[in-house]
């Protein structure tokens, strides 16, 4: 049975249980009206969010009503695989532990949150932390996951006031937007005086990584043939590029080098992934030019040994301050 409450925000919020062990959902704030998701932080009137309407959605456990947006869902697909491609809980510890020396006490807002490997570490840091993402399905996966509060929302348009949070963290996000520099405006906005917004671009595999390397090949080609170029990828949207556009935004930005990133697959698993496209760019080509493009890396992979394969990444953090 789903519990609904009428109210607190411009965006969908899948709740936890209440003490009757009830899902809550609270909706509101649809088209700019004001409401709010605790106290001191209110929905703005937002006219440019006149093109969502209201959707029903069958997640599994429980129905939600949802705000659709133009924003494409190309992670909506792949929600189920997700954690077994990119490292799972693991790989977002050791992200949440990078960041939590900048993550100050207070509330912490998450764009991007995806299934919430992030912010569950962040959680177990002793932080507060409000997930936003577009995606229903991955939203549905990191409900299971974390404690905090999760916001069905578009990170370009996101549905709080001005100066509602003390940190923001996106974390391999930015490549996935039409417009990064436009939602670094939105965190902008949201952000504090004096507030971070720590920033982590997609990794690159370490030059030892001899699995990343290929698949990194592969995805370069993938990218090169897609039929809907994307505006940005995780090759374009670098520390470097993120820093450029956070100082043009008025905001002081430093780059940070992590600590190498590492997780566990097989080549069976990463074949599998291949085949069963998790990768959501890989679902928009024809199925001669798939075969092409992922036949090298796939016989690559068949060549190795049976066994865990340890891959490695390198990656960097920008970490912006709000001007006070």
């Amino acid at each position: 049975m789903v519990a609904m409450d009428s109210g607190p925000l411009g965006g969908l919020v899948i709740g936890k249980q209440d003490a009757t062990g009830r899902r809550k959902i609270e909706l509101g704030g649809i088209a700019g009206a004001g409401a709010r998701v605790r106290s001191g932080m209110m929905a703005r009137p937002n006219p440019a969010r006149s093109d969502r309407s209201l959707a029903l959605f069958g997640i599994p456990g429980f129905g939600i009503l949802g705000i659709m947006s133009n924003t494409t869902r190309a992670f909506d697909t792949v929600a189920r695989d997700y954690d077994a491609t990119r490292g799972g809980e693991r790989r977002g510890t050791a992200y949440a532990a990078a960041l939590f020396p900048h993550v100050p006490p207070g509330l912490t807002l998450e764009v991007g949150v995806g299934t919430g490997v992030v912010a569950l570490g962040l959680e177990r840091l002793g932080r507060d932390v409000v997930g936003v993402d577009v995606s229903l399905p991955m939203l549905a996966v990191a409900r299971a996951r974390t404690a905090g509060s999760l916001v069905a929302a578009d990170g370009s348009l996101l549905p709080f006031a001005d100066e509602s949070f003390d940190c923001v963290c996106a974390v391999w996000v930015l490549h996935a937007v039409s417009d990064p520099s436009a939602m670094l405006g939105e965190i902008q906005r949201v952000l504090r005086p004096s507030g971070h917004c720590l920033v982590c671009p997609t990794n690159h595999p370490a030059p030892d990584d001899v699995v990343g390397l290929e698949l990194d090949r592969m995805f370069q080609r993938v990218e090169g043939a897609r039929p809907d170029p994307a505006p940005w990828t995780g090759f374009s949207v670098t520390a470097e590029r993120v820093l450029t556009w956070a100082e043009e935004l008025g905001m002081t930005a430093e780059i940070q080098q992590l600590e190498e990133q590492s997780w566990d697959t097989t080549a069976d698993r990463e074949i599998a992934s291949i085949r069963d496209k998790v990768w959501s760019a890989m679902k928009t080509l024809e199925e001669e030019t798939y075969v092409s493009i992922t036949t090298d890396a796939i016989r690559f992979l068949e060549s190795l040994p049976p066994g865990t394969i340890r891959r490695r990444a390198i990656a960097e953090m920008v970490i912006v301050q709000k001007q006070a």
